[in-house]
């Protein structure tokens, strides 16, 4: 805008005159009207004020909202909390109370005008690269009622109770009332910011976590006083996704674990550092595959809380049926209770194995195909249950059920018969040798 001095020809006239001025060629201005006479182009002084301004409102851009395409319905909000600390520790059983699970942080103090001007600094200056379409901050609409109400911002000290409290029980903003501040006594003991962001919450697990990062370092670089920090961010979509991400590599942890203890524990029943092996190869891993396919390809379930732990629970479950096949195998009984099938001269090797093997199938191979069957017969009937978790429950006892007890019966009783080790336990052998001759070496 342009203001324009003109001096009227007859100081008795009551009226003046008004021109209306527009950008000619050359980016002049001109008025041409026909019946007025047109200026001369104007020199326009204030051209470098112009571009400062525009300068200083480019640098301000970080406090603009960006435009979204995707359906105001979809997007994802994001709220940041302050004054409140929340209890991040587990109790080992029973659930904390819901009055335990927070507290107020004694430090939040808004009478603090410099903790004010943080507060208000923290909403005004969102820069553009964190997506913000919509918010609702509770001190930019209490900057306009202070502005309006006494003429200045931030509140002096002696006077927020009374100005907050006027605002919280006069003002028509979005923002009016309790709701988004924690009211005590009169006194705001915390609040919380709320934001709406140009991302979709079908996002991928990327893209979420990518902006999550862009806003936990806005947060480490905002510069706030001690009266109003700290504070944390929750979202719905944040949630979901960390709590997958976490999902996955918790279960990766967890059946490494799982394979670890369970090739350890084999060790300490068969002293046999092969069959210890193959138990877990051939038990452990291959029903971890065939679990696997059958949740995500069969059934097309999405991998979820109840689906990793009935997948850890029921993974280790899967290792009985093969530990006591390879326990009887290796048991010194299957060489004196059971007679030798004589398979030819240079078969002597065959023999003991399909000895050894022919005892472990007569002596535990009836007990571990009874406890499948039972055991797949009452899974059998949760697969028909209305609720969801025992469907899911259900039908993944009985896969790892049927495909635990098919592995021990058939890959690993023919892995015995022709490649099995014909003395097992020779992990206990050699540490018997070992401790032997240090015994030896001592006297």
């Amino acid at each position: 805008e342009i203001s324009v001095g003109f001096t009227r020809d007859s100081s008795s006239s009551s009226c003046g005159w008004d021109e209306i001025c527009f950008c000619g060629n050359g980016g002049t201005l001109q008025c041409i009207l026909d019946t007025w006479d047109g200026t001369s182009a104007l020199d326009l002084p204030a051209l470098r004020g112009l571009q400062a301004t525009t300068t200083e409102t480019t640098s301000r851009t970080m406090g603009m909202l960006t435009s979204s395409t995707v359906p105001i319905s979809r997007r994802t909000k994001v709220r940041a909390v302050f004054g409140i600390f929340p209890e991040t520790t587990v109790m080992l059983l029973g659930e904390r109370p819901p009055e335990d699970t927070w507290s107020y942080n004694p430090n939040f103090d808004l009478s603090d005008p410099w903790a004010q001007r943080a507060m208000y600094q923290f909403c005004s200056e969102i820069p553009l690269h964190l997506m913000v379409t919509r918010k609702w901050c509770w001190f930019e609409d209490f900057r306009e009622f202070s502005k309006i109400y006494q003429g200045r911002f931030p509140v002096k000290a002696v006077d927020w109770a009374v100005v907050s409290k006027l605002y919280v029980d006069t003002s028509t903003k979005g923002t009016r009332g309790t709701k988004y501040i924690w009211l005590e006594e009169d006194v705001v003991k915390g609040m919380y910011v709320s934001f709406e962001l140009g991302l979709s919450r079908d996002a991928s697990n990327e893209e979420v976590l990518d902006l999550k990062e862009k806003w936990d370092k806005y947060g480490r670089a905002w510069k706030k006083p001690n009266t109003a920090s700290p504070y944390f961010l929750v979202s719905d979509e944040w949630v979901a996704v960390e709590s997958a991400s976490r999902l996955i590599t918790s279960t990766a942890s967890s059946l490494a674990i799982l394979c670890v203890l369970a090739l350890a524990c084999m060790l300490i029943f068969t002293h046999s550092c092969i069959l210890s092996v193959v138990v877990v190869v051939v038990s452990t891993v291959m029903v971890i595959i065939v679990l696997s396919f059958f949740i995500t390809v069969v059934m097309g379930w999405e991998v979820g809380l109840i689906e990793v732990i009935a997948f850890i629970y029921f993974i280790g479950y899967a290792v009985d049926y093969s530990l006591h096949m390879v326990y009887k195998y290796g048991s010194n009984d299957a060489l004196t209770e059971d007679d030798q099938t004589d398979l030819g001269t240079g078969r002597e090797k065959a023999s003991l194995r399909l000895q050894r093997m022919r005892f472990a199938l007569k002596t535990m191979g009836g007990a571990t195909v009874g406890s499948a069957i039972t055991t797949a017969g009452s899974s059998l009937f949760l697969v028909f249950c209305t609720l969801t978790i025992f469907a899911k429950l259900g039908a993944m006892c009985f896969t790892v059920t049927m495909a635990s007890i098919l592995f021990a019966l058939c890959p690993l009783g023919a892995y015995l018969m022709t490649l099995g080790p014909v003395r097992p336990g020779l992990c206990n052998r050699c540490y018997n040798q070992s401790a032997q001759l240090l015994d030896d070496r001592r006297e």
